[in-house]
């Protein structure tokens, strides 16, 4: 499990190195076997999966990076858990 400062780093260094422009990636606090998440997932061709200390953790990473780095909740909306995803879409290519 990591906690909120590992995750906000681990998901800055996909933001770093995968694409830096904020409408290509969606972040969201999920289940571990949600299958909605499971059905959506090619919709990403890069993707960081993790666990959170809880699912209170996992939203505090989810409203860090949507408020200060303006990325998108993952639509649609999926039940709260304790992992934080961090996907970056496949239909929107990095410019």
């Amino acid at each position: 499990m990591y906690s909120v400062q590992q995750l906000l780093f681990d998901c800055m260094g996909y933001l770093k190195e995968f694409s830096a422009e904020k409408a290509v990636w969606q972040i969201g606090a999920i289940g571990p076997d949600n299958p909605a998440h499971d059905q959506n997932r090619s919709r990403y061709d890069v993707w960081l999966h993790r666990p959170a200390l809880s699912p209170k953790a996992a939203q505090n990473v989810e409203r860090r990076l949507v408020a200060r780095f303006g990325l998108s909740p993952i639509e649609p909306k999926m039940p709260l858990g304790r992992y934080v995803f961090l996907g970056r879409l496949a239909d929107k290519p990095p410019q």
